[in-house]
């Protein structure tokens, strides 16, 4: 799913950051032979608890007690909510904050972004990943430049857009392919 309210903060021989459009597609112009970073970033989520349930809180509990490991990397990032490297029954007490409605927001920012392209080395220890696209002597037109978005505390990946934006995203979609979550165009 594209994922509204999104960033691109654009470094090195141009500073700049690029709005994504509400389908999640992004472009710039840059003067060919540029070096330059894209790092995607997303401030906040209203409300804080979207996608993220008791469910996740119980998926959580069983991965930190070795019943049931979490089982891809994004779902280990997504319940690290306070970015410790590791998760533990305090992810737990600050997810369960969260759809409590104790409060609405996690220690770390609300969602991580990962290139779509990356791999994990270990996919069980995704601590070390690549946020970011970096080009030296960036010359063509790129496509497919995407990042795949995580929204912390929703370790089974139920989070969907707010109902305004999934409705004017639905009416101006005529792909019935998945996408990835951010796409470039």
């Amino acid at each position: 799913n594209a994922i509204s309210d999104v960033t691109l903060n654009l470094t090195g021989d141009r500073t700049d950051r690029i709005a994504m459009t509400s389908d999640g597609l992004y472009s710039f112009a840059v003067v060919p032979g540029s070096d330059l970073t894209l790092a995607p970033a997303k401030e906040s989520e209203t409300p804080a608890n979207q996608g993220v349930t008791t469910l996740d809180i119980a998926l959580i509990r069983r991965h930190v007690l070795g019943l049931a490991a979490l089982d891809s990397p994004f779902r280990v990032l997504a319940a690290d909510v306070n970015n410790s490297r590791s998760v533990t029954t305090l992810d737990v007490i600050l997810i369960r904050r969260v759809v409590l409605g104790l409060t609405n927001a996690f220690p770390a920012p609300q969602w991580k972004f990962v290139r779509s392209d990356f791999t994990f080395p270990d996919p069980s220890m995704p601590w070390v990943f690549d946020g970011k696209r970096s080009y030296t002597e960036f010359a063509n037109d790129a496509a497919n430049q995407d990042f795949i978005g995580i929204k912390l505390g929703d370790a089974n990946g139920s989070w969907t857009a707010p109902a305004a934006a999934q409705l004017s995203r639905e009416s101006a979609s005529t792909d019935a392919n998945p996408t990835p979550a951010i796409p470039a165009q």
